[in-house]
C-alpha cells in the first residue's frame, strides 16, 4: 500500500507462484520420462529419501489428472502445489479488483505458529516417505 492509502498494482505474488507451480506440473511428465533429473543424492548415498523425493513423480501424476496417486506419492508437495494454485487464483482475483490481500498481516501475527506447522508438516512428510 502506498503512503496515500492506494493499493499499488504490482503483479501478485500468489499468482506468480501459482504460474510457476503449473509450469512445474506441466513439464514434470517430460522430466520423468527422460530421467533427466536422475536419482536424489541423499537417497543414493544414505538409502533414505529426502523430504522432496518423488515430487516430480507426484507432479507428473497431477499432470495426468491422478490426484490420489499424486497424494500417495508425495503428500506434502501435492497439497502444497494445490494450495499455491488456490492462493494464486485468489491473489489474482484480489489484484484485479484493486484490493489488498490481508495475508501479510495475518502471517506476521502468527509467524511462530506458521513456522511450527511448516516444520511439523515437513517432518511428518519425511517420516511418511521414509516408511514406504
Amino acid at each position: 500500500m502506498s503512503s496515500r492509502g492506494v493499493v499499488e498494482r504490482t503483479v501478485p505474488t500468489g499468482a506468480l507462484f501459482a504460474a510457476l507451480t503449473l509450469i512445474g506440473i506441466a513439464i514434470s511428465p517430460i522430466l520423468v520420462a527422460t530421467g533427466i533429473l536422475g536419482t536424489c543424492a541423499l537417497q543414493r548415498h544414505l538409502a533414505m529419501p529426502c523430504p522432496t523425493c518423488f515430487t516430480t513423480r507426484a507432479f507428473s501424476a497431477l499432470a495426468h489428472g491422478d490426484f490420489l496417486q499424486a497424494l500417495a506419492i508425495q503428500p506434502l508437495f501435492t497439497a502444497g502445489a494445490l494450495l499455491l494454485i488456490v492462493w494464486g487464483v485468489a491473489d489474482f482475483a484480489q489484484w484485479r479488483m484493486g484490493r489488498e490481500w490481508p495475508r501479510a498481516t495475518w502471517i506476521a501475527k502468527h509467524r511462530a505458529v506458521m513456522a511450527l506447522l511448516i516444520a511439523g508438516a515437513i517432518a511428518a512428510n519425511w517420516l511418511y516417505l521414509a516408511s514406504r
